[in-house]
């Protein structure tokens, strides 16, 4: 099942604005770790059974790709990517 950020709205509209985030490290909640911040521009895409996340910052080259395969990636939906603090 997908999340979308209007879901998340909803589930912490009632909040506070100081709680700290946590993410689990797997399904089955056997590690954790604090938030430390959302990157909006990202592109997944599934291969061979994994999601892979790309950084629209990059380049063809950083992604290892041909320009014209990148620019095709560059088209598909962003999605939004929390990330772990150490």
């Amino acid at each position: 099942m997908k999340y979308t950020i209007k879901q998340l709205k909803e589930a912490i509209s009632n909040l506070p604005d100081d709680m700290v985030v946590y993410q689990q490290g797997d399904p089955e909640g056997n590690s954790f770790r604090p938030c430390s911040g959302i990157d909006p521009t990202a592109i997944v895409v599934k291969e061979d059974g994994e999601y892979v996340i790309y950084d629209t910052q990059w380049t063809a080259s950083d992604a290892c790709m041909t320009e014209e395969d990148w620019q095709e990636i560059l088209k598909l939906p962003r999605v939004a990517v929390i990330f772990p603090g150490y």
